[in-house]
């Protein structure tokens, strides 16, 4: 079984079979870990002296312009030119048979 770099967590190969008591104590020693660096409300750490910080709160926007979006050969926008053509296609019409009521037909878009 092979282990993390920084915290020795035991991390079982496919061929392993993976034991619940190893799963927990992989859990303890993250716990135990982060208990000096985070508690509800702040990440208590050391920060650079010169780190800058900023109160940001995003908003999402309601809408996003086409313009942001990226096409590529498999991801691209339709024009209102092809919606139509595909919309305009044949229908194919299919005779099935019904119990007691004989022959109906259906179209298939």
């Amino acid at each position: 079984m092979k282990l993390t770099t920084n915290l020795s967590l035991k991390k079982p190969d496919y061929i392993d079979p993976v034991d619940i008591q190893d799963i927990n104590s992989n859990m303890d020693i993250i716990d135990s870990a982060i208990q000096n660096k985070v508690d509800n409300t702040r990440v208590l750490t050391d920060v650079p002296l010169n780190a800058k910080f900023t109160d940001t709160v995003y908003t999402h926007p309601s809408s996003h312009p086409a313009s942001m979006i990226e096409e590529s050969v498999t991801k691209r926008f339709v024009t209102d030119e092809e919606k139509q053509e595909w919309n305009s296609k044949v229908k194919i019409t299919i005779g099935k048979t019904q119990p007691n009521s004989g022959w109906w037909f259906e179209e298939i878009d």
